[in-house]
C-alpha cells in the first residue's frame, strides 16, 4: 500500500510457535517491533505507544472467544485494535465488528496482506471504535468451524 510503513509499528503477538517464528523471520527487517505474549493480559495490557496492534491466533484464545466470554474479549479489544488469525475456511464465517476485533486475516499469513493491515491498524489509533450492539453472538457451532 502506497503511503504506509509498518516502520516503528509494535506488534504483540499470542501465537504458535510456528507463526511465531515466521514474524520473528520477516517482520523485524519489516521495522516492526515483535513482543510475545504467553498470557492474554499481556496482550491486551493498555499501551500509551499509539503504534500498539495485537495479533491473536484462534487456536491460542484458550475460550476467550466462548460465549461467556465474548462481551468482555470485545472490550478488551477496545485496549489496541486486534487482529484475530484463524483458519482459511473459517474466514467467511466470521464477522469482526461482531467480535470486536479491528481485523480478521487466515492462515497461512501473507506477508504484505499482514504489514498493510498492521500499519493501517496503527495509523488508526486513537481514533474511537465504537463497539455497537452484538448482533450474531458467537454460537457453537462457529465455534468448531462448521455451520
Amino acid at each position: 500500500m502506497q503511503g504506509l510503513s509498518a516502520e516503528g509499528v509494535s506488534l504483540r503477538v499470542m501465537a504458535s510457535n510456528r507463526v511465531w517464528d515466521w514474524m520473528l523471520r520477516l517482520l523485524p527487517e519489516q521495522g516492526v517491533h515483535l513482543s510475545r505474549c504467553a498470557e492474554a493480559t499481556d496482550l491486551f495490557a493498555e499501551s500509551k505507544d499509539s503504534r500498539t496492534v495485537g495479533l491473536l491466533d484462534w487456536a491460542q484464545a484458550g475460550g476467550l472467544l466462548g460465549k461467556e466470554h465474548l462481551r468482555e474479549f470485545r472490550v478488551l479489544c477496545q485496549r489496541i485494535p486486534v487482529i484475530l488469525l484463524v483458519p482459511r475456511q473459517w474466514r467467511n464465517m466470521l464477522n469482526a465488528s461482531d467480535l470486536g476485533v479491528a481485523a480478521i486475516l487466515s492462515k497461512p499469513l501473507e506477508l504484505n496482506e499482514l504489514l498493510a493491515k498492521v500499519e493501517w491498524l496503527a495509523s488508526q489509533r486513537g481514533t474511537v471504535r465504537p463497539l455497537g450492539p452484538l448482533a450474531n453472538p458467537i454460537d457453537d457451532q462457529t465455534e468448531t468451524g462448521t455451520r
